[in-house]
């Protein structure tokens, strides 16, 4: 394909179709079509499926996650409950719609898909550089992306195995660290909570416990009123108090960027 990496795809139905992500921007699509003169759409969770498969992924895997390919991965985890439904939006006038997310840009902003759009499952994207994390992204799984390179699917990841790799990832990079976070927020996971409480104690550094507390706020609730509330009133640091105060306030905020 001239234009861009393609996703190429295995045998849906009876049409074997090739997406050019160009085309999303309205470069152009490709499709064999078959006989019956039909064209097959490709939803995004037949990309996920068709990739699993590819990359020799397990539908639901417990083992510790591997990225040791350079380029971007993703994996599914079950959302805690209420879990924003994260994706990308542009502006059509006065009409926020939603649009496809560019692993590729250095932009990443995001915002729930809907004013009260949930999630039951969240897909994380992590790009690793010269055997280094270079980015993640989170966003809900039903969300479109598209990348110029190749995405490894690793399928349906147990909570313990993608908690335990992003776990590793908070204090490496403060950009990186944050990400992590966020991901870490969303998991359906008593783990992820007890994370995002342990960073956000006083042996952590002062922006990386913001973080924490940030996303506790936002994510979490409901879950972490105990934990904010103490921070809150007894902890020691004036600032941490104050930002305490804030992840509380800003808790039914509707969006997020990051």
């Amino acid at each position: 394909m001239a234009l861009g990496t393609v996703f190429k795809v295995g045998q849906i139905g009876r049409a074997l179709v090739v997406v050019s992500i160009a085309g999303l921007f309205g470069a152009h699509v490709q499709a064999q079509i078959p006989s019956s003169g039909s064209v097959h759409h490709m939803s995004q969770s037949d990309v996920r499926s068709v990739s699993a498969l590819q990359a020799g992924g397990d539908p639901v895997s417990g083992r510790a996650l591997s990225l040791n390919k350079e380029g971007w991965h993703t994996w599914k985890v079950n959302a805690v409950e209420n879990a924003p439904n994260w994706c990308c939006n542009s502006r059509q006038g006065k009409e926020v719609v939603g649009a496809v997310c560019d692993l590729d840009s250095r932009s990443h902003g995001f915002s729930r898909q809907l004013k009260d759009a949930i999630a039951d499952e969240m897909q994380i994207y992590v790009k690793i550089t010269d055997g280094q994390t270079d980015s993640i992204r989170t966003y809900g799984a039903n969300c479109s992306v598209v990348s110029q390179s190749e995405i490894i699917d690793h399928g349906t990841v147990a909570p313990t195995a993608s908690l335990d790799w992003l776990a590793k990832q908070i204090g490496t990079d403060k950009h990186i660290g944050g990400d992590a976070l966020a991901a870490i927020a969303v998991h359906d996971s008593n783990q992820a909570q007890r994370l995002l409480e342990s960073t956000a104690h006083a042996n952590q550094p002062l922006e990386t416990r913001k973080q924490a507390i940030f996303w506790m706020g936002q994510v979490r609730a409901q879950q972490s009123v105990g934990e904010l509330t103490r921070l809150m009133l007894k902890d020691d640091v004036e600032e941490i108090r104050e930002h305490a105060v804030f992840s509380v306030s800003q808790s039914e905020g509707r969006t997020m960027r990051h």
